[in-house]
């Protein structure tokens, strides 16, 4: 069976392997509630459905969701993709009507971050190594679930002190540069050793975690809802997001740090920057975000042998430091010391 033109267009609009995934997951629940409202209904008649029709059927469709007491945001998340399926088909709908049928909440939900007990909570109910590795990863970088889709084992490098450079959204425009702590790296070897003993010939350009962002996010998410980690607020919303609120301690743990500069903690969490044209020229290096992210790894740590590892680490990197401050020291002083022998012998000869 061909491809209908419509799919074709509206996936060609869309530009990163995660929106595309989640617009058509949109998409096709919308075409799952046509079923109940036009005789078998493809995506093809739908792109072709008369003005008059089309703009009735979303209505109801709206009117579905909000009796499924959705939220606005979720609401929003399920029309939007209609929007651009019409829109690449050539079709006009009344979206600022549309757009008025969706509720405002009133409530304002302050979620809240992981903590490092909760954490502890979910490492010790997970069986997969693969779901472990992965949830220290997006607790210790503060990535995006998304960032799984095209993350390959040669994205990783190791640093001085056992940490790992990570280049998330590689090959892409939104690629940047971000860290994992050593612990959160040897979980990610227990998985990739595990693969390897499976029989899997392991390359840098494999995946490191193949499965699909919605996968990972729904098992965290029923997981949590399963030890009770953070209670329900309302019908759809929980105090601690599954997914979200890993990334959401990452970046609290970064912006509570008085001597870190905000534009690096910026570039860290994958944002663009507020100030004008930083985008383009702001090119910190990779030294300068690593020093960043050393002054939080203390409080990402999970495990408290990591921890004592990483405090070991500290003051040989001081003691190492104090060493080489010395020997520069002792070295000005010889250089010092031959000037002036060198000095008197010329003195001696011109007596």
């Amino acid at each position: 069976m061909d491809y209908p033109r419509c799919m074709v267009l509206f996936n060609q609009a869309i530009k990163t392997e995660r929106t595309r995934l989640n617009y058509n997951y949109g998409l096709s629940k919308f075409l799952e509630f046509a079923k109940s409202r036009m005789p078998n209904p493809t995506f093809d008649s739908i792109s072709k459905i008369p003005q008059k029709q089309g703009q009735i059927l979303i209505e109801d469709y709206v009117l579905y969701l909000k009796n499924k007491t959705l939220s606005d945001k979720t609401i929003k998340n399920y029309i939007t993709p209609l929007q651009l399926f019409f829109a690449m088909s050539d079709k006009s709908f009344n979206w600022l009507k549309i757009q008025k049928m969706i509720p405002e909440n009133d409530l304002v939900i302050q979620d809240e971050p992981h903590t490092k007990e909760t954490i502890i909570k979910m490492l010790a109910n997970m069986r997969s190594l693969e779901d472990k590795a992965l949830l220290m990863v997006l607790a210790c970088s503060g990535c995006r679930v998304g960032m799984v889709l095209d993350f390959r084992i040669g994205d990783i490098k190791p640093m001085s002190d056992g940490s790992q450079c990570v280049i998330v959204y590689a090959r892409t425009r939104s690629a940047y540069t971000t860290f994992i702590t050593a612990e959160a790296y040897q979980y990610v070897q227990d998985w990739l050793a595990k693969r390897k003993q499976h029989g899997e010939n392991l390359t840098s350009e494999d995946l490191v975690f193949p499965r699909k962002p919605n996968d990972y996010s729904a098992y965290f998410s029923g997981l949590c809802k399963n030890l009770a980690i953070s209670d329900k607020i309302g019908n759809h919303q929980r105090r601690i997001k599954a997914v979200h609120g890993l990334r959401k301690r990452f970046n609290t743990i970064l912006k509570s740090k008085s001597d870190i500069n905000p534009n690096l903690a910026e570039r860290l969490l994958g944002h663009s920057v507020s100030i004008r044209l930083d985008n383009a020229y702001f090119r910190p290096s990779e030294a300068d975000l690593f020093a960043t992210y050393q002054k939080i790894i203390p409080d990402l740590v999970i495990d408290e042998k990591y921890q004592l590892q990483n405090e070991i680490a500290q003051k040989e990197a001081q003691i190492q430091a104090l060493q080489d401050e010395k020997d520069i020291k002792i070295k000005a002083l010889e250089q010092k010391l031959e000037m002036i022998s060198h000095h008197l012998l010329n003195l001696e000869l011109r007596q």
